[in-house]
């Protein structure tokens, strides 16, 4: 019986270790697919941001620096609260403008570079599927 017990053993920790790389590849998937989705609504809430100062302020929808050397925006002291991680400061509109639009560029390269690393691991994942005949469901 130990004899037959061995073949079973190494069946046994063959299909654990296949099976480990799988849901490993696959979990990492999950993660970038959350992050991703996390991503998009930080996205989504800088959008409405710079809509709603848009709205308030039409002449922010030019370059900040042409903003910045109008006499209009330096009559003005209009500030706005706005948020860095868990800190709420008061800039000035055409500087709050300024720093969304940097933090939009900066969620849609990280949203973009996400997207790549999904492609990258769901084509590992195929491949780990297609070698040992796995389907994950």
């Amino acid at each position: 019986q130990k004899e037959m017990a061995a073949p079973v053993d190494a069946l046994l920790e063959a299909y654990k270790k296949i099976y480990g790389e799988v849901d490993k590849v696959a979990e990492e998937i999950l993660s970038l697919k959350e992050q991703a989705v996390f991503l998009d609504r930080e996205r989504h809430g800088t959008r409405e941001a710079l809509r709603s100062l848009y709205t308030q302020h039409p002449e922010l929808q030019r370059p900040v620096s042409e903003v910045e050397e109008t006499p209009s925006s330096t009559k003005r002291h209009e500030k706005t609260f706005i948020t860095f991680g868990p800190i709420f400061v008061k800039l000035p509109d055409a500087t709050a403008v300024h720093h969304l639009r940097q933090q939009q560029t900066s969620f849609d390269e990280e949203i973009r570079n996400g997207h790549d690393q999904l492609k990258v691991k769901v084509r590992e994942l195929r491949r780990l599927e297609e070698k040992n005949n796995v389907r994950s469901e």
